[in-house]
This record gives structure tokens, sequence and C-alpha cells, in this order.
């Protein structure tokens, strides 16, 4: 994939219920903005399977990506994760 022109990530936390959701409306909406996009989802210590959840969505779009912290540090780490996937 050519660098996106837009990168938008978004921070989640035990979010399996709205994941799909989220995906398919900013796939929709980056797409009427531009050609190349990507998603990169930042899994902030989720509890439950939101990080596979992430895996199986980026194996069939390889615009969504995921990046883990292991661990609940907050939503400062979170950012910082995201800003530098981005």
């Amino acid at each position: 994939m050519k660098v996106p022109e837009i990168s938008a990530f978004v921070l989640v936390f035990n979010e399996r219920d709205n994941l799909a959701a989220t995906v398919e409306g900013l796939r929709f909406i980056l797409a009427e903005l531009c050609d190349r996009f990507e998603i990169i989802l930042v899994d902030d210590g989720s509890e439950d399977d939101t990080w596979q959840r992430i895996v199986a969505r980026s194996e069939k779009d390889r615009r969504v990506r995921g990046q883990r912290q292991h661990n609940n540090f907050g939503i400062e780490a979170a950012w910082r994760k995201g800003l530098q996937a981005a």
C-alpha cells in the first residue's frame, strides 16, 4: 500500500461489541475524503477479545492496523502510541 493520505486512530478498551461499527463508519467517511487512508486501532489493555477482533479485521483489510498495550496505561500513553503509529 502507498503511503496513506490520512491516518485515523481510535483508542479502544473493551470495545468488542462496537469495533465493527466503528471501523465501518470510519471507512465510509475516510473513503469519501481520499483514496489512501489507514485506520489504527489502539487497544489500551482490553480484558475482552477486542484485540483478537482487531487482528481479524486487519487480516481482512490492509488499511486497518492494530497497536496493542498489554496493560491499561491510560489515555495519554494510548494517544502517544497512536500518534507514533500514524
